[in-house]
């Protein structure tokens, strides 16, 4: 009787835990291949009802520098939206949206964006435990 009680309770739990959401981490990735300094990078989540969240910045990025960050989907507007990083620097500022999530859920893994003089390059990598 006991085993009964205990195998019911044991499915209980296992139920419970593997049908809660998950809160998965997407990893960021930002290299400075610009050949200079940049200055303050910001790196936003941008919902349908145009809020931003802002998920990196960092106010100095050497050249050759990188950022590594993460940030949890809980932390995404719960709507549809995209991502957008702002790079502000003395003689120039410039921002390129790029990506989608929906209904707060990150499809992406990580991310990985280059800063090249002429070009902001993203590449993603989709999560594949789904979101």
């Amino acid at each position: 009787m006991k085993k009964f009680f205990l195998s019911i309770a044991l499915f209980s739990v296992f139920f419970i835990t593997s049908c809660g959401s998950k809160d998965y981490a997407t990893q960021i990735l930002i290299i400075n291949k610009s050949n200079q300094d940049l200055g303050k990078i910001e790196l936003y989540a941008v919902g349908s009802s145009k809020s931003e969240i802002l998920l990196v910045q960092k106010n100095i990025l050497d050249k050759d520098g990188k950022i590594e960050s993460s940030f949890l989907q809980s932390s995404l507007p719960k709507s549809d939206g995209s991502y957008l990083i702002k790079i502000v620097d003395k003689s120039n500022s410039r921002q390129e949206a790029f990506g989608y999530f929906t209904n707060g859920l990150s499809m992406d893994a990580s991310i990985s964006i280059s800063i090249e003089p002429n070009i902001i390059s993203v590449k993603t990598v989709t999560r594949k435990d789904g979101y």
